[in-house]
This record gives structure tokens, sequence and C-alpha cells, in this order.
């Protein structure tokens, strides 16, 4: 799973882009001076000219020697324009061929973000997530599933509108507010808790912002091979940079993971170093809520149980559904 940093995958790609077209220009100058050197002479004539207006524009009566290198610099293009036609080329064949003209694939434009940039950024923090932060959204989370009414007197479908609801609100309001609210999806397996946990961050990730993924286990095991030097890769760190700032991290199937105190120790950091950064947090579990305060230490289930937002996903194993379906 790809884990860097959305903006500064951003940044490289437009780099590199950018690097591309200086050097195609470059070749192609190479190979047209070689076939014709007055265009050479033409483009040393129009760069000379370039600095004597810069130079001129600090003179106090410099502005009819402007208008003069202007005229110069009209006719030389020209003559290029006609010296490029004769090869079979276009007029800006020498120029670079930037991927966003507007920006120049520098990633700004007029003192701004550029939009070439933003779409970049929100194509890199969605391959943050599994799917590519498309495949799990809310439009593709189908209520059909849920049924209206269960053997206990109560409505799964009602619930899960309910569920679906405050996660689409939600998904808006992360990076809007100073106080970022944390969720708990618990439920038996195959309820969606990962789909709608995926949503949001998926929806996040189109705004911009970062989301990360893990299941509780894999957060687990890049802490222990970060922490006991067990060839921690470039992703091992940069997991545990992006869980400190993401603005929004997703824990799944906590209780899944081989419980030890380094473990805990584990989950334990993070968790609380997330609400002391007010940063918003997703945890799906399969336990239900007394299972979790007994699982886990006090420290852990308290922070989890009473400073996150809880949500008893209900209905029928929606992968068994699916499964049938198919067959």
């Amino acid at each position: 799973m790809n884990l860097r940093d959305p903006a500064e995958a951003a940044r490289e790609q437009l780099a590199a882009s950018r690097q591309r077209a200086l050097e195609q220009a470059e070749r192609r100058r190479k190979e047209v001076y070689t076939k014709e050197p007055r265009l050479y002479q033409v483009d040393q004539e129009i760069a000379r000219r370039g600095m004597e207006i810069a130079a001129a524009a600090v003179s106090a009566d410099g502005q009819m020697e402007i208008v003069r290198l202007q005229q110069d610099i009209n006719r030389l293009r020209e003559e290029k324009l006609r010296l490029l036609t004769a090869l079979g080329l276009p007029e800006n064949y020498l120029e670079p061929p930037f991927s966003c003209p507007l920006c120049q694939d520098t990633g700004f434009a007029r003192g701004h973000r550029c939009q070439c940039w933003q779409k970049l950024y929100r194509q890199q923090a969605g391959k943050n997530l599994p799917g590519g932060g498309e495949a799990y959204t809310f439009d593709n989370f189908v209520l059909d599933y849920y049924p209206q009414s269960d053997d206990k007197g109560g409505s799964p479908r009602k619930t899960m509108e309910h569920i679906l609801m405050h996660c689409m609100e939600y998904a808006e309001k992360i990076g809007r507010q100073e106080e970022a609210e944390s969720l708990l999806f618990c439920g038996k397996t195959g309820l969606g808790k990962t789909h709608l946990a995926l949503a949001v961050a998926g929806r996040i990730a189109q705004r911009g912002l970062l989301a990360v993924y893990t299941s509780a286990q894999g957060a687990v095991d890049h802490y222990e091979r970060t922490r006991f030097n067990r060839n921690p890769s470039r992703e091992d760190w940069e997991f545990l940079s992006a869980v400190e700032k993401a603005d929004l991290l997703v824990i799944d199937d906590l209780g899944s993971e081989f419980s030890t105190a380094f473990t805990q120790s584990v989950l334990y950091n993070i968790i609380n170093d997330r609400i002391m950064g007010e940063r918003a947090t997703i945890i799906t579990t399969n336990l239900e809520p007394a299972k979790l305060a007994s699982q886990y230490e006090q420290r852990i289930a308290s922070r989890i149980l009473c400073g996150y937002t809880s949500f008893v996903f209900s209905g029928r194993d929606i992968r068994m559904m699916k499964r049938m379906e198919i067959r």
C-alpha cells in the first residue's frame, strides 16, 4: 500500500513531468539547429533583445527603446515561424511540451496552487486507500441488503440509514471543524463497517485531505519493525509519519490482532496521540463494547468507549449474501 505524503508525491510527479518537457525541448532544439543553423541565431537574438528590454525598463528614458526592441522581437518571431514552417514543423515545436500550460508543471499559477496540482494531490491521496479510494463509496453502499425488521423488533435498515447519513455528514466536517470527532463501528462481520469507513476516507481524499487505512495488526507490524529494527522499510517509516499527521486514520478490525503487551502499547499510543492531536480516527471491530472493555487495558478501552461516537451495525452478513447472488 502506498503511504506517501500525497503533497510530496504530487510535487515529485510534476517536477518529473517538467524535467521531461525541458529535456524533450532541448533534444528538439539540437536536432532543428543542426538542420537549420539560422534558427539558432534567431533564438539567440530573441533572447538578447529580451535582456535589453529588461535593462531599458529601469532606464528613465527607456520606453522608446523598449518599443523598438519589441518590434525587433516580433520580426524575429515571424522569421522563426517561416523557418519552422519550411521544415514542416509546428510553431511551438521548440517549446517544452508541459502537461499543464497554465503553470508549466510548477504547481503554481498566478500565485496559487494550480488545478493540475490539486488533481494530482487527490489522486495520490486516494492511492493510500484499498481500491484507490473509488471501490468503496457512499453511492455503492446498498441499503437494500439490510432488512426492514428483525426478530428483536428493530429495523436494521433504519439503523443503517442513520449511520450512513452521519458518515456522509462526517466526511464533510473533517478538516473544517476545530474538534475532530472519532467514530467506533461495532458489529458482526460482513455488515459494512469497513465499507463505510473507507467511504469516509475516500471522500476526504477527494477533498484533498490525507486519509490512511490500516488493519490493527498491520499497524502493530509497522511499529514492531521500526521499534526492534527488524529490517524496517521505507513504507514502515512513512506509515509512522502518516499516522501522526493524517487528517483521518482508519484502524480496521480491532480485536483480530495478536495480543501482547507491545500490541497494547502501540494501540494506546496511536489512539491517545490522535486524541491529543485532535485528529479524526475511525475504528472498526467485530467486538461488542463489553467485550472490547474486557479484552483491552482500561486506558485503551476508556479512550475508545468514552472518547469515540459509537455505532452498532445490524443486519445479515452482506458478504455472504453477495456471494450467494453470484452463484
